[in-house]
């Protein structure tokens, strides 16, 4: 019988919008570390970036819109950012979710390796591994330190935090930026978001001028 997944992983992002290199890299992560569910953590307030485009309600309908569309049903959906209306601190996150959970709880925070390079610029970024694994994704622009490929993902569900992870995804060339882009000039998308964010996307004339 196939052990259940002690880890909880939660995948942070402005989702603005959610696009199918969110989903599928999720999806290979779950498999490779073994994950029954990844929770999504949309940001409110982004401190290391610049504002969203569209509004918070916007976001999580498209959120809840792809994750909809998915038939492994891995995927939750952790308000606690965007019902906070205050700036998103990662570190402040996850020192709450340590609290909710416990001290022996094995948690993980999907990053992708452009923000886990960036860690020393965020607010006591480089002591969220005191709270949680760090599971990175791969990024094309990137090149992965190879110490980083020695961990196996086993070792993420028996200890509580502390190990940084490198996920051997796929890597997707998807960028929010560019399918806002896209968008703005009425350009089709398909194959870059689900179908029925696009449609959402056109319906609401999101990432256009209105």
């Amino acid at each position: 019988m196939k052990k259940k997944s002690t880890l909880i992983a939660f995948y942070g992002g402005t989702f603005d919008p959610i696009h199918n290199g969110h989903v599928q890299s999720a999806i290979a992560i779950a498999k490779l570390v073994r994950l029954n569910k990844i929770i999504l953590l949309p940001n409110g307030i982004p401190v290391h970036r610049n504002m969203p485009k569209t509004s918070i309600e916007d976001r999580i309908n498209m959120i809840q819109l792809a994750i909809s569309e998915i038939p492994e049903n891995i995927f939750k959906i952790d308000y606690r950012e965007v019902r906070d209306l205050m700036p998103s601190w990662t570190f402040n996150t996850f020192k709450n979710i340590r609290c909710e959970y416990g001290p022996y709880k094995p948690i993980g925070f999907i990053l992708g390796q452009d923000s886990f390079l960036n860690l020393p610029n965020w607010y006591r970024g480089l002591e969220l591994i005191n709270f949680c694994h760090l599971i990175v994704c791969s990024r094309s622009k990137y090149i992965c330190n190879p110490k980083l490929n020695k961990i196996h993902p086993d070792i993420l569900h028996y200890l509580p935090c502390g190990l940084i992870y490198y996920a051997l995804t796929p890597v997707w060339n998807i960028s929010s930026s560019i399918i806002r882009l896209r968008c703005h000039f009425g350009m089709s998308c398909n194959g870059l978001i689900a179908t029925s964010v696009q449609k959402y996307i056109f319906k609401k004339k999101l990432y256009s001028d209105k």
